[in-house]
């Protein structure tokens, strides 16, 4: 087994088990406590059901804080996740039994619930932290690895890096426990430990001695040189490791992937996270078909506004770029006159926004209606079907039409390495209030850092926004 993946694994099953003795330990707790004005409880095994809900629900909010990277947390960060953990537990088990109207299960034993168990998550993981690290420190679950450097000067100082970090971080769990010489013995920079020969010995050390790991600290001139290394390694089922210094990316995240049954070494514009990108969608999809549900007759009235106030159609379909500029038709609650497009020559010098993107104050082509349908950003529902077909996504940078989004050239083209959005880090942080400049800068921002929680961030600062009109278009 993948002494890498055990811990997380473990995780999980404490965690299961946190949650289940929580709620039994609450339940007593709560009998042996009177409450004035709450109900009584009733048997246990009425509330049992209540479990199938909230492992999952743990380990969905854990797994989005972070709390299963395999990595040992610091006291304080233990905290911070049981907190967060237990507060969005608690609105999302509140809302559930809102939604299903149960009326009967106890208020105050859901609190208390939240309460022990966030406790209880705090010392089971404080517990298993410091386990894990004494075990670590002291051998026992250390993965042992050997290093093989060359006597390239660069090679030197990457090989003195690594070991100093393995020694850093021994909550990694790696041991380095030699070097092999893949060149001059004499010249390859050992860091501090033992020097055991030559590679050529690689296969007898393999076959004599503890490893669990082979890092190839090598220069490019040398990659061709390692596939025997490589073969006797997976030979013997030891894991080999090869530094890439090909390239050197400054944001791009390097892996490597089978495509085609073959290797090739990748370079990924935005973080991967392919689970969370797999749930992104998900909650897209469910996302956009429950907000229609809930919209359909707000939507409903809106277009029947929007017809009575003003001649035109419904709705305003444009051209706009979306990932990796393909091009899609975006659907917004028409609030402009009819023929707005013909007159946006006439504004050109009213313009107030620098770069390739068209904004005017006071727009004299906006109507009434429309005006207020974009203070309320209701003017956007629309997109929720562009959501649904897959072309946008609830959170990301917005859609530009094709002649602004073809304007934007170079480095800033990164943004588009994401599937547009309803909203964005640009829209959350003050809307229209902010230039081309700072826009383009979230957008990069939010590419460059994106996970769920950071667009379960923007969804609540965007609702902020909205209700308070600030920086409302």
């Amino acid at each position: 087994m993948d002494r890498r993946a055990f811990f997380p694994r473990l995780l999980v099953v404490i965690d299961a088990l946190t949650v289940t003795a929580a709620f039994v330990a609450s339940y007593y707790l709560r009998r042996l406590i009177p409450l004035a004005g709450f109900k009584p409880l009733g048997p246990i095994d009425h509330y049992l059901w209540i479990l199938l809900a909230t492992i999952p629900i743990w380990w969905l909010l854990l797994f989005l804080s972070g709390g299963y990277q395999g990595k040992m947390q610091r006291p304080l960060a233990i905290v911070g996740l049981a907190v967060k953990a237990g507060v969005g537990g608690l609105l999302i088990l509140g809302l559930l039994l809102f939604l299903i109207k149960f009326e009967t299960f106890n208020r105050s034993l859901l609190v208390l619930f939240v309460a022990v168990e966030s406790a209880m998550l705090i010392v089971t993981r404080l517990a298993v932290s410091a386990w894990l690290a004494m075990s670590r420190r002291s051998g026992k679950t250390a993965r042992h690895a050997l290093i093989i450097a060359s006597d390239d000067p660069q090679t030197k100082r990457e090989t003195a890096l690594l070991v100093e970090r393995m020694r850093q971080n021994p909550g990694e769990g790696v041991a380095p426990v030699g070097v092999l010489a893949f060149g001059n013995a004499s010249e390859v920079e050992a860091a501090g430990l033992p020097l055991r020969g030559s590679v050529e010995e690689l296969a007898d050390l393999l076959h004599e001695e503890v490893v669990d790991e082979v890092y190839f600290v090598l220069p490019p001139s040398m990659l061709d040189q390692v596939s025997d290394y490589l073969k006797l390694c997976e030979e013997t089922g030891v894991e080999g490791k090869v530094l890439a210094q090909l390239y050197r990316p400054a944001l791009a995240r390097p892996y490597l992937e089978e495509s085609f049954e073959l290797p090739f070494f990748s370079f990924a514009p935005t973080p991967l996270y392919v689970g969370q990108r797999y749930v992104k969608s998900v909650i897209d999809f469910f996302g956009a078909l429950a907000l229609l549900a809930v919209f359909a007759l707000p939507m409903a009235v809106i277009a029947l506004g929007v017809k009575l106030s003003s001649r035109g159609p419904v709705l305003f379909r444009q051209e706009r770029g979306g990932l990796h500029g393909r091009r899609f038709w975006m659907d917004k609650f028409r609030t402009m006159i009819a023929g707005a497009d013909k007159l946006k020559t006439q504004l050109a010098e009213k313009n107030e926004m620098s770069g390739p993107v068209f904004k005017v104050a006071g727009d004299p082509r906006v109507t009434p209606v429309g005006r207020w349908l974009r203070r309320s950003s209701l003017d956007e529902l629309p997109q929720l079907l562009n959501v649904l077909k897959g072309e946008m996504s609830l959170v990301g940078p917005r859609p530009l039409p094709l002649s602004e989004s073809a304007a934007i050239k170079g480095p800033l083209r990164r943004r588009f390495s994401m599937k547009p959005g309803m909203t964005g880090l640009w829209q959350a942080s003050g809307r229209s209030n902010l230039d081309f400049h700072d826009w383009m800068r979230l957008d990069l921002e939010y590419v460059d850092n994106w996970s769920l929680r950071l667009d379960l961030q923007i969804l609540l600062r965007t609702i902020v926004a909205v209700l308070s009109g600030k920086g409302a278009h």
